[in-house]
């Protein structure tokens, strides 16, 4: 089945090839854009994922390396042909600023487009869902967020904590996302967004990615379907969409590799969601949240 448009909001390809030596093109792991051939037009954000164990200016250098790898592996890319691929480039971890604003800045320029303040654990921005203490974000991580959407750079609340998202819509200046998060009323999993919080990035513009991972879902095109059923009927008909979450997780084998998204497009235009509705959540919302076409 020939896909027209993807935008999926997260994956962890780029960290997971660079760690065992692998090709975005034909390696194996859930993303193989050899076998992705079939969408017309893909729009990927590329997550550069950093382990919490990662600290200062070491988690900074890391990142500077997986750029390198990233940025190698597009060249690689096109030199195979693939042109049906439109990346963006994002960060898992805002530890990966090392505590300096002038990072912020350094990564846009390098073309980070969206950072994942935090991941489970603390880093210099906040707490994420694992280490939470009920501390919202630090001194810095308000201000980072300021320089983020200066610099244009989304904020991505997955493994925030609550505090840390209270803070957020206590000042955000400009719509933020949820890149893989679920819903919490359907799988009551700390990484997943309760209602209210749900809610509130509707009411912010914002959009939720719903993900494939089976910790956070727990199924397959059934369960992905129930989550976005969920976040449609709290009035997220416009912020819906697709976070995979592609070689960060284990994933059910109805969901497990980029050839499978087609049969997913297919069991949700084919239910009560419909095409239209469909097409929101398989690109249209993010490119207009992202403000690309």
């Amino acid at each position: 089945m020939i896909i027209t448009e993807l935008f999926d909001l997260h994956c962890d390809t780029v960290t997971k090839a660079f760690k065992e030596n692998k090709s975005l093109y034909d390696g194996e792991m859930h993303i193989n854009l050899k076998k992705a051939g079939y969408i017309q037009k893909y729009r990927q954000c590329f997550a550069l994922w950093l382990s919490d164990s990662l600290k200062g200016r070491s988690a900074f250098s890391f990142c500077l390396k997986l750029i390198d790898f990233y940025n190698g592996e597009m060249t690689r890319l096109k030199e195979k042909g693939v042109t049906n691929l439109m990346p963006l480039l994002t960060i898992e971890n805002g530890s990966a600023l090392s505590g300096d604003s002038e990072s912020i800045p350094f990564f846009s320029e390098k073309g980070v487009r969206m950072i994942t303040l935090t991941w489970n654990g603390e880093n210099e921005i906040g707490q994420g869902v694992g280490a939470d203490s009920g501390k919202g974000l630090t001194p810095f991580g308000k201000n980072a967020v300021r320089i983020m959407e200066k610099e244009n750079i989304k904020l991505d609340v997955s493994h925030l904590n609550e505090q840390g998202f209270k803070d957020i819509l206590s000042f955000a200046a400009v719509p933020f996302a949820a890149s893989h998060s679920g819903c919490y009323s359907l799988v009551p999993h700390k990484r997943n967004l309760k209602d209210w919080q749900i809610k509130e990035i509707i009411n912010s513009g914002g959009i939720i990615g719903v993900p494939y991972c089976n910790t956070f879902i727990e199924g397959g095109r059934e369960k992905v379907y129930e989550h976005i059923r969920h976040i449609l009927s709290l009035g997220g008909e416009d912020n819906a969409a697709l976070g995979s979450d592609f070689d960060g997780c284990e994933i059910n084998k109805e969901l497990s590799g980029i050839e499978r998204v087609g049969e997913l497009y297919k069991f949700l235009a084919e239910s009560d969601i419909g095409k239209a509705i469909t097409e929101k959540i398989f690109h249209i919302n993010a490119e207009k949240f992202f403000c690309v076409k």
